[in-house]
């Protein structure tokens, strides 16, 4: 079972969603603390094992991690990863046409290493809860504002 799971239908085409799902660069739209995506290497557009990374500015600080994209299925899922200091990150999108519009579930799964992080794991998920809890909604207004 998931971390942490969302949902929310979305009034518009499954294309315009998940492309804008599929393009981290999206993510200073849906998160209120991303400042900024950078690609990591080269080429255009967004494909399965590209690289990027995140900066944050959290509590006027700057905290940068380094994201893969593991899994790409053209107007279905989206699957980003993260992992550092003992802790991986798996962040799921799914996509699905419903009548005139788009259902999008979110599922985010953390695993833990070591035995600082396994103890602190229960924190950790509380916070990206109240981290990921308005990102579907900031979805939801840039698609039919």
């Amino acid at each position: 079972m998931a971390d942490i799971h969302q949902e929310i239908k979305v009034d518009a085409p499954l294309s315009d969603v998940f492309a804008f799902l599929a393009n981290p660069a999206n993510r200073t739209e849906l998160y209120v603390n991303v400042a900024e995506v950078t690609k990591l290497g080269e080429g255009k557009g967004w494909v399965k094992g590209d690289r990027f990374k995140e900066i944050r500015d959290l509590s006027n600080r700057k905290v940068s991690t380094d994201y893969k994209i593991v899994d790409l299925h053209h107007n279905q899922r989206v699957v980003y990863e993260s992992s550092a200091a003992g802790m991986k990150m798996v962040y799921e999108y799914f996509c699905e046409e419903v009548g005139e519009g788009t259902r999008v579930r979110f599922t985010a799964n953390i695993k833990t290493t070591g035995i600082r992080t396994k103890l602190t794991r229960p924190l950790l998920i509380r916070m990206l809860k109240k981290e990921e809890h308005d990102h579907l909604i900031n979805l939801y207004d840039q698609l039919t504002s």
